[in-house]
């Protein structure tokens, strides 16, 4: 920005020039942090979330190369605003003798051409602050429709586990059943068997015992 004690531009501009088409950058570049307590904010912002420091540094510097960006030729607001910043004038005194110095310089301007510029670049100023919002809310949407979406598949993964897992439970509470009832199901067919063989043994040795009756019989009586 050019110092306002150092300007000698020589340009008439009593009125304001066609304004050249002109935007803020989209990216910030680093800059160092601009004090903004040393005059009056030129740009209003409307802070929902008190920012950090980093992001108020990103901020201050895409806002700071844009509004140099918007700078019209020849001397006006922006040259006359840098120069009561960097001298810290606050006071009536000191913006009449910053006015007197500019008008030294440039002899045509005027309070008027000042204030009407100055309104310039608000109005610019606060479009971008629009755009920064529009930007901002359109992300925020943006976000908070994916959290959403992000939000219910995790929900429905975590009810289909919920219902797999009632399943599982179900099915082992019947398996551990089917555990305590393991010996009653299978205790009257092992009795049956135990008792067939038990039967066998004795259907077999009467009858064995019978056929070795009538050998030995046979034996004695008929040789």
């Amino acid at each position: 920005m050019k110092g306002l004690v150092l300007v000698d531009e020589g340009a008439n501009k009593s009125s304001i020039p066609d304004q050249q088409t002109t935007t803020f950058p989209d990216k910030s570049t680093p800059t160092n942090t601009v004090n903004v307590g040393s005059a009056e904010p030129m740009v209003q912002q409307e802070i929902t979330v008190s920012p950090d420091s980093k992001i108020m540094n990103k901020v201050l510097a895409t806002y700071s190369k844009g509004f140099e960006a918007l700078n019209i030729p020849g001397f006006d607001l922006f040259e006359f605003y840098d120069g009561i910043k960097a001298a810290g004038a606050t006071d009536q005194s000191g913006y009449k003798m910053a006015f007197a110095f500019a008008c030294s310089s440039n002899p045509s301007l005027t309070v008027d051409y000042l204030l009407q510029t100055g309104e310039q670049y608000i109005t610019q100023i606060n479009q971008k602050k629009d755009e920064f919002k529009k930007n901002g809310k359109a992300k925020k949407t943006q976000l908070l429709t994916q959290q959403k979406q992000e939000q219910k598949t995790l929900t429905d993964d975590i009810a289909k586990f919920d219902k797999q897992i009632a399943k599982l439970e179900k099915e082992r509470d019947q398996k551990r059943l089917n555990l305590n009832n393991i010996d009653q199901k299978y205790l009257t067919q092992l009795n049956e068997v135990s008792m067939t063989i038990a039967a066998s043994d004795t259907v077999s040795g009467t009858i064995t015992s019978e056929l070795r009756t009538t050998l030995n019989r046979i034996n004695q009586h008929l040789k």
